[in-house]
């Protein structure tokens, strides 16, 4: 049997229990009925999201547009619904990685904050490089010992401190540390 909202054909009625609640779908406004009612007769439109329990027991998540139009004899509110449920899960699964995402780089800044101070404040020179070999980090007492400032070291080849950093001993040894 063909069925419309999880709701038998043969279950469908026109009718309603009450202000805004069908007999086919319970139905959660976004703001109290009556003010949807008035912006229909205010701005003759309204448009929101609409929570509703279907036929099945499941909620889906409707976007509703109502426009109010007159005819020769009538006044008519022509609704369109779209269904937007997985759209919304998609959505709030998004910001929930969103946030769990804003929530860690927080935690890794304030990690390399630490790890930054610690090392600053080392009593013997530190300099960091990367697998190739160019400075990403050096103390207050590499500054001090060598007399570069950090600007002056950070980019820069080990070479530059170390004359002997491109050997193959050392070569061997830096990738592991």
């Amino acid at each position: 049997m063909p069925s419309s909202f999880g709701t038998s054909k043969d279950r469908i009625s026109t009718g309603t229990e009450g202000p805004g609640k069908s007999q086919i779908t319970r139905t959660i406004f976004p703001a109290p009925y009556e003010n949807i009612r008035k912006a229909l007769r205010d701005t003759r439109h309204w448009d929101g999201d609409l929570h509703q329990t279907v036929g099945d027991g499941s909620m889906v998540i409707v976007s509703s547009r109502c426009v109010v139009r007159n005819t020769e004899t009538n006044e008519l509110i022509l609704e369109s619904n779209r269904g937007i449920t997985t759209q919304k899960k998609a959505a709030e699964a998004f910001l929930g990685v969103s946030r769990q995402l804003a929530s860690r780089v927080e935690e890794l800044q304030l990690s390399e904050r630490r790890f930054r101070a610690f090392v600053d404040l080392a009593p013997d020179a530190v300099v960091i490089a990367d697998g190739s070999g160019k400075i990403v980090l050096v103390n207050l007492q590499t500054e001090k010992q060598f007399g570069y400032t950090r600007d002056e070291l950070v980019g820069e080849s080990l070479e530059v401190l170390y004359p002997h950093a491109s050997e193959p001993a050392i070569l061997s040894i830096a990738p592991s540390i």
